[in-house]
């Protein structure tokens, strides 16, 4: 974390703290703060929000912002890596606090879950061959059963396959690197996945002409999801996020990970 990230994030620690009203003191509260750990799930396959650096590391937006939340609540921080599906199954059962992993809110994920934000706003798109993305004139032309399409399992790009391109061969993939690999062996035509993965991975294989079919078209708020019966912790994260948008940090984040890719080679193949 650099000196600017590292200054704004203790003036927001500062803010996080008076910003939350006396209350009493949730189970997921007591929790964290008789371990003096904020437990964190997250699926390091979905790049450059959650993702695995070459030193074996975890990297991405959420992780920065995770990093800076705990810094906030001043407890220790501990991160526990589960394949997406199986991560609000986790929470409910008490392995995890909170559930930070580009997860979008959908009205069937908050019958499980409760969710804080959106901190950030995402959407779908294709990744495809250069010469296939070039030839077609949108994204209903990819409607055909002559093309395969990869999707991870359990995403709402799973979701946005089906819905969208509901003649395609649809391939399910354990996550986002999966579908790139099968698009890479030639295996699938495409890919749908979220805009910033698309994009993260046309340029990091440049070699092979990736190509986004274009802009995101569907519209995806990304929140925190913890578990129903804890009001202060959910007020808690509520002000974390209203003064994480508002000091700066959130932009200044943004700036690194969907701005500037010097962070792609740090990444594990």
């Amino acid at each position: 974390m650099n000196r600017k990230i590292a200054v704004l994030a203790t003036a927001l620690a500062l803010l996080t703290l008076t910003a939350c009203p006396a209350a009493q003191a949730g189970p997921v509260i007591e929790r964290i703060v008789a371990n003096g750990t904020l437990t964190v799930g997250t699926s390091p396959s979905f790049p450059p929000l959650t993702a695995k650096a070459k030193n074996g590391m975890l990297m991405g937006f959420d992780i920065d912002m995770a990093n800076i939340l705990a810094g906030a609540m001043g407890v220790k921080l501990r991160f526990v890596t589960l394949p997406f599906p199986e991560l609000l199954e986790a929470l409910n059962q008490d392995k995890v606090d909170v559930v930070i992993s580009g997860m979008t809110v959908l009205p069937k994920r908050n019958l499980r879950a409760v969710f804080v934000g959106p901190y950030l706003v995402g959407g779908q798109t294709v990744l495809g061959d250069n010469a296939l993305m070039a030839a077609i004139n949108g994204r209903q032309d990819l409607n055909d059963a002559k093309y395969k399409v990869a999707a991870a399992k359990g995403t709402t790009s799973q979701e946005a396959a089906r819905q969208m391109l509901p003649k395609a061969q649809l391939v399910i993939a354990e996550n986002e690197g999966e579908c790139l690999k099968l698009l890479l062996a030639k295996e699938v035509n495409m890919v749908m996945a979220d805009y910033t993965f698309c994009a993260m991975a046309a340029f990091k294989h440049k070699a092979q002409n990736l190509a986004v079919i274009g802009k995101p078209f569907t519209f995806e708020p990304l929140g925190m999801a913890i578990k129903d019966g804890d009001p202060q912790f959910q007020n808690l994260l509520a002000n974390f996020l209203v003064t994480f948008q508002g000091s700066g940090q959130s932009e200044l984040l943004q700036r690194r990970w969907f701005q500037d890719a010097s962070w792609i080679k740090e990444l594990a193949e």
